[in-house]
C-alpha cells in the first residue's frame, strides 16, 4: 500500500473552460498570512478562451469563488470554506458574526453557512457569549468541522499528499465551563425567552433616550451659561462708557478683546481708555465670569 507524503499545506491548480472563458484556478489550505493557522482559499484568473494568458485578454480575477461555484458545482465546497480555518470556522466567526447580527443581517446566512430557520435563531443573540453558546449547541461548529474534513479529503485526492495540520492558533469560539454553565442557568430561568429579550430591548431604548435627554439638557445649560457670561461682559463694557462694536468676548477662552476687528468702520479705543476700563471694573466690581481676562489688540 502506497504511503502518501505528509504536507502541512496543500495547493492545487487546475484549468477549466466554460462559456468562452478559461479559468486558471488555485485552491489552497495553508498559512499564507503566517498568522498561526491554516486557512482555505479559492482564487482564479480568467481569460478569453483560446487566448494567451496576458492582461490584454484577462476578464477577471481574484476571489471569484461565487462565479466558480455556479459554473463548476464540484468546487462549491471550497467557495463555502473560502477564508475559513482548518476546522471550517469562518474568519472571526464570533466577532464578524455578531457585527452582522447587529448591523448587516443580510450576511448572516453566508457567514455562518446556515439556512433561513437557523439564521432567525442566530439573530436573537444579544451578545458574543450567547452567540458562541448557540454555535456549539446548534451543532454548527461540528458541521463546519465535517465540511472542512470533506474538503481536506478532496484536496488530498487532488494533490496526492496527506495533510497534517500544524496550526499553532485556533479561533476562540468556545466558552469556558463557567460561562457556559451561567448561560444554561439563564436559559432555565427564561432569561432568553422572547418576552424577556423584548423587555430588555425596551429598557435599553428607554435608557438611551434618557441619556440623550440628559445630554441635550447639559448642552442647553452650557449654551445658556455662555450666553449669560457674554451678556455680563458686554454689559460691563457699555456701563464703562465704551462701545462693544469693536469688542469681542471669546467664551472658549474666557477672554475679552478690544480692537479685535481692524476694519476702518470700527473705532479703536485708545490704551488710556482700555486702562480706564480696567480701573472701572476694579472699582465697581461688576458681576463678571470668574477668572476673565481682557486685552487690547
Amino acid at each position: 500500500m502506497e504511503t502518501k507524503e505528509i504536507k502541512n499545506s496543500l495547493k492545487h491548480k487546475l484549468v477549466k473552460t466554460k462559456k468562452g472563458v478559461t479559468y486558471h484556478i488555485t485552491i489552497k489550505l495553508a498559512d499564507e498570512c503566517k498568522n498561526g493557522h491554516n486557512d482555505f482559499s479559492i482564487t482564479a484568473n480568467a481569460y478569453e478562451a483560446g487566448k494567451p494568458t496576458i492582461d490584454k485578454y484577462c476578464v477577471g480575477g481574484g476571489a471569484m469563488g461565487d462565479e466558480l461555484a455556479v459554473l463548476f458545482p464540484e468546487l462549491s465546497i471550497f467557495n463555502d470554506l473560502h477564508l475559513c480555518d482548518v476546522n471550517g470556522a469562518p474568519m472571526y466567526a464570533i466577532e464578524n458574526g455578531f457585527y452582522f447580527i447587529q448591523k448587516e443581517q443580510k450576511h448572516i446566512k453566508s457567514h455562518f453557512r446556515v439556512n433561513d430557520t437557523e439564521a432567525e435563531i442566530l439573530k436573537t443573540a444579544e451578545d458574543r457569549q450567547i452567540l458562541a453558546f448557540m454555535l456549539k449547541n446548534m451543532g454548527l461548529i461540528e458541521r463546519w468541522k465535517k465540511e472542512a474534513l470533506k474538503a481536506i479529503e478532496i484536496l488530498e485526492e487532488l494533490t496526492g499528499f496527506k495533510f497534517e495540520d500544524n496550526s499553532t492558533k485556533i479561533q476562540n469560539i468556545y466558552l469556558d465551563d463557567v460561562k457556559e454553565n451561567k448561560i444554561m442557568q439563564r436559559i432555565e430561568k427564561g432569561f432568553y425567552s422572547p418576552e424577556q429579550i423584548e423587555e430588555r430591548k425596551e429598557a435599553k431604548i428607554k435608557e438611551l433616550k434618557s441619556k440623550e435627554l440628559k445630554d441635550i439638557h447639559q448642552d442647553y445649560e452650557k449654551s445658556c451659561l455662555k450666553a449669560f457670561n457674554e451678556y455680563l461682559v458686554k454689559k460691563a463694557v457699555l456701563l464703562a462708557g465704551l462701545s462693544i462694536k469693536n469688542f469681542i468676548y471669546y467664551t472658549h477662552s474666557n477672554e475679552g478683546c478690544f480692537n479685535w476687528n481692524t476694519s476702518s468702520y470700527n473705532k479703536e479705543i485708545t490704551e488710556a481708555e482700555f486702562l480706564g476700563f480696567l480701573d472701572y471694573i476694579k472699582l465697581t466690581s461688576p458681576e463678571l465670569p470668574k477668572n476673565i481676562t481682557f486685552k487690547l489688540k
